[in-house]
């Protein structure tokens, strides 16, 4: 009701069409076609994961081998995050004599890790939070559609917090890690004695 707001010099506690004329909380046919945006639901996924490996191995009493390379495919829940690993592992012993041996294992791995911010304050660009502390009608986008918009807009006049779009926040902002690690050891054995 008009009697509960503030002064002219207050900001409104509630928007009623002077500033965005669909944002009027007065007449109720504008307030049943606001738009609704599950910001949750834009940015948790089902998360699927792949895993793949493919082993070689033999030989003969002199020399064997084993070798085997793997693939990890890991979405993240919260869209654009996810790992990729790819791993080999090579193992190779020889028997130079009845009584010397000799044995080497390299193993390799990548990994591709793309990060999100998905804790913290929705003020450092967490993405959950700002999921959960958005105003469901506030645009996404802004007019031009492909530009995205923040409540700042409606922050400052309706004196609600400027909540940054939880979209854009997995969007534009690009965390991607690689790891590269390489595990190598080498064995060599003398057999002194025959028993």
């Amino acid at each position: 009701p008009n009697d509960v707001r503030p002064s002219s010099y207050l900001r409104y506690r509630y928007p009623r069409g002077d500033l965005f004329p669909w944002f009027d909380f007065d007449d109720p046919s504008k307030v049943a076609a606001l738009p609704y945006h599950d910001c949750q639901n834009m940015i948790f996924r089902t998360a699927p994961i792949s895993n793949y490996n493919l082993s070689l191995s033999g030989g003969t009493d002199k020399v064997q081998y084993f070798l085997n390379g793997g693939y990890l495919s890991q979405q993240g829940i919260i869209k654009e995050s996810g790992l990729n690993r790819y791993t080999l592992s090579a193992k190779v012993n020889v028997n130079i004599t009845s009584k010397l041996k000799f044995g080497l294992s390299i193993n390799p791995s990548c990994s591709i890790n793309q990060d999100v911010n998905s804790n913290g304050h929705w003020a450092s660009n967490g993405i959950i939070l700002a999921a959960l502390s958005a105003v469901p009608m506030a645009p996404i986008y802004a007019s031009d559609g492909v530009t995205y918009s923040s409540q700042t807009a409606l922050a400052g006049p309706y004196n609600w917090p400027g909540v940054t779009n939880p979209i854009a926040n997995i969007t534009e902002m690009h965390n991607k890690n690689t790891f590269t690690n390489l595990f190598t050891s080498a064995y060599l054995e003398y057999r002194i004695f025959n028993s």
